[in-house]
Order: structure tokens, then C-alpha cells, then sequence
């Protein structure tokens, strides 16, 4: 609970408070595991794009920029430096990857803790670009441990919103 709080943190700071559609988390797999904001992808930009497009709208949606916003974890600094470790020693990444998946669920579910306006089809979600979401069946499986209900993936590919 307290990465996704200091993501909401981060974006109040930085005066994201516009309903916001699709928040992009990003993370290095076996690499960095102290999550950023990417993207916070707006109710209004998201009308925008699925309403001037026709076919594939995934790549607006889901690659739409970088903004780059960096958290501050001090609070839990060293039970997260303590797992990382842990998680390094055991060479199990995919453990790191959970975490994050966890914590963009959280936000998914309590609608961004609460705190900030979003879409009523809102979406968190973390991912590596380089290695992640390059196929339909991985953006699925990743949107799904991200707490997106598995009616609204179907209905979003069904609309040709994903891959």
C-alpha cells in the first residue's frame, strides 16, 4: 500500500488533478525496481483518441508520451532496499515484478486511492517496455495483474483498444 500512496502523492505534488483515464507505471525488469510515472493519460486525451481514430487505438493509449515523474519511497526505503536485496540474492525478478503488479492494482481498484479523479473504465499499470506488452496475450495478462477487470479487457479489445 505504501508504493501505490507515494504514486498518488507524486501526482498531487505535481498537480496532476484532472480525471485521469490509464496511469503508466514503468520499472527496469532486473534492474530498477523503484517504480515512475510515465504517463498519467487524461479522461479528456483519451476521448481524443478514440474518437478521431478509427481500428487500433492501442499504441495512443498505452504509448502516449512520458511525462517521468519519480516517486519518493524515504518512508519505506529500507524494507524496499531489504526485498530488493532479498530478491537479488535469490535471482527471482519475477518477485520484483509482482510487487509493482500489486501496487498498480491497488491503485486500479481504489481508483487512485481515492484521492484523484479518473475515468469509470480507469487502468493502472506497470510494465517494462523493452521486454514486456510486445504481444496481445502479454498486454492482456499484464493489464489483468494490474486489477483491470477481465469484463473491461474483453470489452476494450472487443472496441480494438488493445494490441
Amino acid at each position: 500500500g505504501e508504493i501505490a500512496k507515494n504514486i498518488v502523492d507524486t501526482l498531487i505534488d505535481n498537480r496532476i488533478d484532472t480525471p485521469i483515464a490509464i496511469l503508466k507505471l514503468g520499472y527496469q525488469y532486473a534492474g530498477n525496481y523503484w517504480p515512475d510515472v510515465v504517463y498519467a493519460l487524461t479522461v479528456e486525451e483519451k476521448e481524443g483518441i478514440v474518437n478521431s481514430k478509427r481500428g487500433e487505438v492501442w499504441q495512443d493509449l498505452f504509448l502516449p508520451g512520458v511525462m517521468l515523474l519519480t516517486p519518493q519511497f524515504k518512508a519505506i526505503e529500507e524494507p524496499m532496499v531489504q526485498f530488493l536485496y532479498q530478491m537479488e540474492e535469490r535471482e527471482d525478478f519475477a518477485l520484483g515484478r509482482a510487487m509493482l503488479r500489486k501496487a498498480a492494482a491497488i491503485l486500479t481498484s481504489t481508483r487512485l486511492l481515492g484521492r484523484i479523479p479518473v475515468d469509470d473504465e480507469f487502468l493502472t499499470y506497470v510494465i517494462d517496455d523493452s521486454v514486456e506488452g510486445h504481444d496481445s496475450g502479454d498486454l492482456r495478462q499484464i493489464l489483468l495483474e494490474c486489477g483491470f477487470a477481465p469484463d473491461l479487457v474483453t470489452a476494450w479489445d472487443a472496441r480494438g483498444w488493445l494490441r
